[in-house]
């Protein structure tokens, strides 16, 4: 990218063509255990890879920068506190 932002290419390898490598893998994977092998790998670089972006960005802070947690999903969509009008009182009033 430019430094105005406008993409000048992509780095990208040759597609692959061996027809017999990806029809190994595909038997490779119905194995169960197999799969189960690759899900558990899988998973535990996702969570690596969340931990250096966390511990990346933790350093990016300042030491007097509070940390703002997001709010939970279940609290946005609870119901208004009993002390709100409802709909009822204030359509009378």
């Amino acid at each position: 990218m430019t430094s105005y932002g406008r993409f000048l290419a992509a780095l990208q390898p040759a597609p692959a063509k061996n027809v017999h490598l990806r029809a190994n893998q595909y038997r490779l994977f119905t194995d169960p255990q197999h799969a189960l092998n690759l899900a558990k790998a899988v998973v535990r670089a996702k969570i690596a890879n969340q931990r250096t972006l966390l511990m990346r960005s933790l350093r990016s802070r300042s030491v007097d920068e509070p940390v703002e947690l997001p709010r939970r999903r279940a609290a946005a969509t609870s119901p208004p506190p009993a002390t709100w009008p409802n709909s009822s009182s204030a359509s009378t009033a």
